[in-house]
This record gives structure tokens, C-alpha cells and sequence, in this order.
């Protein structure tokens, strides 16, 4: 059987190699500390990777092939999103041309008898004790540890809110920003728009909140996506809308680039900053928003928002497309009251000593429709979420256990392994 990236993937992941006897091809001593979190879009394979190098520490992307020659096949040298790569893992070293990072050949420190007994039966089937349908239901116990485990979900969005007050003086405002930014650059864009939101501070966003297209042009400019010369005049516009307030603000560039390849047009960064800009320009509150709320479901199919009229024929700038609204999915909305809005508001009642905020955040995450993705069906034949806690449960199993291979500690495997053996 030959090698692919996904079984190197999985080596990797798991640590399957001496990974105390690492050298790069050049001979230097090795070690990766942090392999980074899985890319499943554009880019490197890992990100916010951390290796050392005869123990100097690089940080940055990490790129897998089956030969070094691919990087220069697959065009990686004209991409710049490989910019930031600090470490080329390759099966198989063949050239010595490359000169972008460095490389490390796997091979040299993978047991092939083993590789090919273990990965036949594991990688290509991919089973694991929960992809199988379970017998009986299972037993409330180990339906109350997952249910813990979305408790522990929802603790480490607020610890981390909690955490990024504290480094903006209190600014509840300024936070509610920045966490709702980064939501609506959903998984592939979130850090992106992250910085976006960390380089323009709430204050200015509040003084412009009257006029969307200014609040438009500051986040399609800081985005980086207004320095080119248009033949539409609303981009026009915009461009120059946004170098006269970068003038007078003294805004500074965000480095990062946005992405848009393996992504639906509907969730282009373009359509979603324009959202972004109807939504701040139209909830000048967040939390002022939020208390209002009883009943959290009519909340949030009275609260999606459409870009601007310009991407009623547009997904990118100078190119049109069949006439649709862009207006925010009901799944899209969803998402950010769950994994912003709800969490900013339970956040903001911890800080004040108030448990009816809690309270009120649980009761919406048990009346709000579960999430449906990949993650959550990984479960379906053990166990179905009926409403969002219940999924966000799930998805603190799966990254939490599932993605580190933690079968042992989990009591779903535990017990479909006790009921198995009976």
C-alpha cells in the first residue's frame, strides 16, 4: 500500500514515529512541540504550529506531501497563504531545491512493517467504537457526562471572554465587537476578522453606526480588499471612503489574508463584512438587545440581516452574478447568537454577580434547534442532540476526545465495549 497525506495525517496526530530522534534533512535536531490545529480549507495542513530547531523555536504552518517536489507542483511557491510555512513534512525527500523551509523526511522514522499492518485496517476504514450502531440506549450516566461536557464548553467561552475584558479596561462594548466579528468570519476567516475587529476600536464602529456604508468601507478596507483599481463605482466609492478615514485614524494594515476558495459563494468574507457592517450599524447594543429577549428563536428570525444592495448581484467585487439577497441563513444566525451572543450575555452576568443571566443563557441554549454538521452526525447512531447544548456537548466530545484519539477516557466507547462483550 502506498503512503498518502492522510496517513501521514494520521501518524502525526498520533505521534506514531521516534519522535525523539528527529533531524531535518540538513542534519539539525528536531522536535515538534505543537503540531498545530488542522486546516480543512485553504492554506498549510496545520496552523499556529510550534517546532524547535536545534533549539531555536519557529512558530507558524506546517505543510505535508508525499514528495518535496509537490510544493512546486501543487504551485505553493506563487501562493502567499504558504508564506508563513516553517516546517515541509514530506514522505519522501527529492529534491534539493527546496529552499522555503525546513523539511523533514517522516519515513526515516516510521516502522514500515508497522505502517502497513496498522493503517490498512485503521486509516482506510476508519472505525472507531462510535461509528457503529449501539444496541441499547445509553445509560444515564454516561448521558450526564456529555452533558457535562457541554458545561464545559460554554465555561471556556466565558473564561476567555472574561480573559479579553480584562485587556480592554472592562470595554463590555469592545469585546461584544471583537467576539461577534470573528463569529462572522464563521471557522475559515475567524482569526481573520478577528484582527479586522482588533484594528478598528468599537468607539469609532459607534460613532459611524448611523451609516453602514462607511462601517462597510472600514471593514472591506481593513480586510485588504479595497487596494486595487475597480470598474464598479460602489467599490470606488468604498476605496475612497476608506482611505480618508484610514488618513484619519491612523489605521494600521491587517497582515492576514481572507479566504475564499473551498467555501459556498453565500459565505464569502465580501458577503459576510457586508452583513457584518447592516448588523453593528443596526444593534447599537448588544446586551442593551439581548435582555429584551424571551422568546430567543423569534429573536433570531426577527435579527438576519442582508449585505448591502451592491451584493444583491455581487459575490466579489467587479463581477456580477444572478440577481439573490444576501441574506443571513437561519443556521447562519443561529450560530451567532449561540457561540457569541449567548455566551457575551452569561459572560457579562458572571462579572456582575447575577445567576439569572445563566440561567436565562442555559434555558435559550435548551430551546434553540440543535447544530447539524459533520461533527455532531459523527454520533448519530449513539446518540441524536435535540436542541443546542445538547450538540454543544458534542462537539466537546469530538474535538476534545475524538480528534486526541481519547477512546479509553470516553464512556460512550467504554460502554458500547461493556455492552459488546455481554
Amino acid at each position: 500500500m502506498g503512503i498518502n497525506e492522510k496517513m501521514m495525517q494520521f501518524i502525526l496526530e498520533n505521534k506514531l514515529y521516534d519522535k525523539f530522534n528527529l533531524r531535518t534533512i540538513c542534519g539539525k535536531k528536531i522536535r515538534i512541540k505543537f503540531l498545530g490545529i488542522l486546516n480543512p480549507n485553504q492554506g498549510p495542513d496545520f496552523l499556529h504550529s510550534r517546532i524547535l530547531i536545534d533549539n531555536t523555536e519557529w512558530a507558524g504552518s506546517i505543510e505535508l506531501h508525499v514528495s518535496t517536489s509537490d510544493w512546486v507542483l501543487h504551485r505553493h511557491h506563487l501562493d502567499k497563504n504558504y508564506i508563513n510555512v516553517v516546517l515541509h513534512i514530506v514522505w519522501k525527500h527529492d529534491t534539493n531545491k527546496f529552499i522555503q523551509s525546513h523539511v523533514l523526511e517522516l519515513s526515516d522514522y516510521v516502522d514500515i512493517e508497522w505502517r502497513e499492518a496498522y493503517l490498512n485496517n485503521f486509516v482506510q476504514d476508519g472505525i472507531r467504537p462510535c461509528s457503529i450502531p449501539l444496541k441499547t440506549p445509553l445509560s444515564s450516566n454516561t448521558i450526564d457526562w456529555v452533558k457535562q461536557l457541554g458545561h464545559k464548553r460554554l465555561l471556556k467561552k466565558t473564561d476567555w471572554i472574561l480573559t479579553a475584558l480584562k485587556s480592554v479596561n472592562g470595554d463590555w462594548d469592545e469585546v461584544a465587537w471583537r467576539v461577534i466579528t470573528a463569529n462572522f468570519g464563521y471557522k475559515v476567516n475567524s482569526a481573520v476578522f478577528f484582527q479586522i475587529a482588533y484594528s478598528i476600536p468599537y468607539k469609532l464602529i459607534s460613532r459611524l453606526s448611523n451609516d453602514p456604508f462607511l462601517i462597510e468601507s472600514l471593514l472591506m478596507g481593513q480586510a485588504g480588499l479595497l487596494y486595487q483599481d475597480f470598474t464598479d463605482e460602489y467599490p470606488k466609492q468604498l476605496k475612497s471612503a476608506y482611505l480618508r478615514l484610514k488618513s484619519i485614524y491612523l489605521l494600521k494594515d491587517v497582515e492576514h489574508p481572507l479566504y475564499f476558495l473551498r467555501m459556498r459563494p453565500q459565505n464569502f468574507p465580501t458577503i459576510r463584512l457586508s452583513q457584518l457592517a447592516i448588523f453593528f450599524s443596526t444593534v447599537k447594543s448588544v446586551f442593551d438587545l439581548m435582555e429584551k429577549v424571551e422568546d430567543i428563536n423569534e429573536f433570531s428570525s426577527q435579527n438576519r440581516f442582508a449585505a448591502s444592495a451592491y451584493w444583491d448581484c455581487h459575490y466579489v467585487f467587479d463581477r456580477l452574478s444572478k440577481k439573490r439577497t444576501k441574506l443571513m441563513g437561519k443556521d447562519f444566525s443561529n450560530n451567532i447568537i449561540l457561540n457569541s451572543m449567548i455566551p457575551l450575555f452569561i459572560s457579562y452576568g458572571i462579572s456582575i454577580g447575577d445567576t439569572l443571566y445563566f440561567a436565562k443563557g442555559r434555558q435559550w441554549l435548551d430551546s434553540m434547534p440543535s447544530e447539524t454538521n459533520k461533527n455532531t452526525g459523527f454520533f448519530k447512531h449513539v446518540i441524536i442532540p435535540k436542541n443546542a447544548f445538547e450538540s454543544q456537548s458534542l462537539l466537546e466530545l469530538f474535538n476534545g476526545f475524538c480528534n486526541n484519539n481519547r477512546c479509553e477516557e470516553c464512556f460512550i466507547a467504554k460502554e458500547i465495549r461493556h455492552v459488546d462483550s455481554c
